[in-house]
């Protein structure tokens, strides 16, 4: 009976320890969950569907697949910072409602056409303090009401011409802190709408046709104050 008992307290034990991470943040729910640093290695799929908040900031994600957001169809905001995320497969972000998305200091190294493909509705995206080298032309392809893009302390050297084609509403353009020295001279064709340039280096900016009306560039090394981060509180 004894020894009954102790395996049924060790299999409980193990069955807690698998649900552990999860069922920590499953608390704040339903509409919003914050599973912040509590060592998640993947995307959890055992919280509720109609979720629209999803804090997963400090944790041990290096993969995102097609399949991680899949049921949650509802998603408004998403945290991804400060994981080990190098890989952003194809279809990953098919989340119509998100417009808020945070991937800011993780270790991707390129853009590609199709990593946002979905996020119709998206305003606002950080990719800062990745390792990304260059921006290939049509990296934002879909983000058409996209009005923030953060890239600062990357390590990129290269824009291509096309690149911000797709964003024709995009207002501010953190680059701060890269190592770019040259721009297409047609890199703001489209970007009507654009006020706010972050940079260090404003001289390869200044000789680009195409410029917006109303357009600002600021060379310090201040972060924009008014980026709409909407971030949780952590």
């Amino acid at each position: 009976m004894f020894k009954k008992i102790k395996r049924m307290l060790i299999l409980l034990l193990v069955i807690l320890a698998e649900a552990g991470p999860t069922a920590a943040c499953s608390s704040s729910c339903p509409s919003s969950c914050d599973c912040n640093n509590i060592g998640l290695f993947s995307v959890p799929q055992d919280l509720p569907k109609t979720i629209t908040n999803l804090n997963l900031r400090d944790n041990l994600i290096a993969t995102l697949s097609q399949s991680d957001f899949f049921r949650y169809s509802s998603l408004t905001s998403l945290y991804l910072s400060n994981n080990v995320i190098s890989v952003i497969n194809s279809g990953t972000f098919n989340l119509e409602t998100l417009t808020h998305l945070k991937i800011d200091s993780n270790e991707l190294t390129s853009v590609r056409s199709d990593m946002f493909v979905g996020l119709v509705n998206l305003q606002y995206i950080d990719l800062g303090k990745n390792l990304i080298a260059s921006l290939p032309a049509n990296s934002f392809v879909g983000l058409k009401k996209l009005l923030y893009l953060g890239l600062d302390h990357n390590d990129i050297h290269s824009i291509e011409p096309g690149t911000f084609s797709a964003t024709p509403q995009l207002r501010t353009l953190n680059l701060q802190s890269n190592r770019i020295s040259a721009v297409p001279a047609d890199v703001f064709v489209n970007m009507t709408e654009l006020q706010n340039l972050y940079n260090n280096s404003t001289r390869s900016f200044l000789c680009s046709k195409h410029k917006p009306e109303n357009f600002h560039i600021n060379d310090t090394n201040n972060s924009p104050d008014n980026s709409p981060d909407n971030s949780p509180d952590n």
